[in-house]
């Protein structure tokens, strides 16, 4: 009784269990992936390197360039600085999407693995409850079977 006791809420996970499955779970990872607050500390770490090597490097030498030249703040320079600063802009771009579509990648494994752990344990509940059942059963029907090893000894007697 115990067995069935403690097994027996598992109809109710199943219900349970059936309506997050039926989320959309892909739309729970976007939203996850797109949210700043997951995705931009990686982004910075991951293009640390290429905004150093932009400011200290690629734009420092465009302007000194210009400036040994006699054209500082001149349009080719500008030009280049805006060039330079558009490829940075689209490497960041890459890295974000490739961060934020690993970021979905985690998370949709992440709520499949929660869901069959959730259904995993769900069955095994099921299983105990189906345990106390059938040792109820069992103790039934050992019970008749010595009531009636009882009788029949009883009449034995009586007739011998």
């Amino acid at each position: 009784q115990n067995f069935m006791n403690m097994g027996r809420g598992f109809g109710q996970n199943t219900q349970n269990l059936y309506n997050q499955a039926s989320q959309d779970m892909l739309g729970n990872a976007v939203s996850y992936a797109t949210n700043p607050d997951n995705y931009s500390g990686l982004v910075n770490s991951a293009m640390r390197d290429s905004r150093r090597n932009l400011n200290e490097n690629t734009l420092r030498n465009i302007d000194m360039n210009a400036a040994a030249s006699g054209n500082a703040n001149s349009s080719r320079a500008g030009i280049a600085g805006a060039v330079a600063q558009r490829a940075f802009d689209d490497r960041q771009a890459d890295v974000t999407s490739n961060i934020q579509s690993n970021l979905m990648d985690r998370s949709l494994n992440s709520q499949q693995s929660r869901l069959d752990n959730m259904t995993n344990a769900n069955q095994n509940l099921g299983n105990l409850y189906n345990s106390g059942f059938n040792q109820g059963t069992m103790s039934n029907e050992q019970m008749l079977n010595a009531g009636g090893i009882l009788q029949k000894d009883l009449q034995n007697q009586l007739q011998f």
